[in-house]
């Protein structure tokens, strides 16, 4: 087992992360969505650092089965109405970036004022989003499990991320 970033370093990454956010927003609402179930520690982590007004809201979106992506499934909506709002969809990693794709495509219907994604990760061979993108790591292309990344369903709840 390759640890790939420690617990203080996913610390840090978030903090960056919030601080720019922090930055853009200081006079504005925002609503962040968090993709379940990957995303969901790293949105607790990111919210918690964010100092102006949020409203948080959860989508579930079924992508991969085992280590193969599929078909992208929306298995539960967000409630809040994101018209003319500030709009950040929180993942845990933009891979292919067909997930995002669609869930970006889905919530545009809504006609939010601004949407963009945020990741942890993301891979030095993943595509150029044609949406804004924040992250806060470039990996290598490997398969990585801990902090909401799963191996088959465990392992979520490490507090660091490894490769396997």
């Amino acid at each position: 087992m390759k640890i790939l970033l420690t617990e203080e370093q996913i610390k840090h990454l978030v903090n960056v992360l919030a601080y720019e956010i922090n930055n853009k927003h200081k006079n504005d609402d925002i609503v962040m969505i968090c993709l379940l179930k990957g995303g969901f520690l790293f949105f607790s982590d990111l919210v918690k650092q964010i100092k102006v007004n949020v409203e948080i809201d959860f989508m579930r979106v079924k992508s991969y089965n085992n280590q193969h992506q599929g078909t992208i499934q929306i298995l539960k909506d967000i409630e809040t109405d994101i018209e003319d709002k500030i709009v950040y969809v929180v993942d845990d990693f933009y891979d292919t970036g067909n997930t995002l794709d669609e869930v970006i495509k889905f919530l545009q219907i809504s006609k939010p004022k601004q949407i963009e994604a945020i990741t942890l990760l993301t891979r030095d061979i993943s595509p150029k989003p044609t949406y804004p993108l924040r992250y806060g790591k470039v990996i290598r292309d490997e398969w990585v499990v801990g902090y909401g990344l799963d191996n088959n369903g465990k392992e979520r709840n490490l507090p660091y991320i490894y490769e396997l």
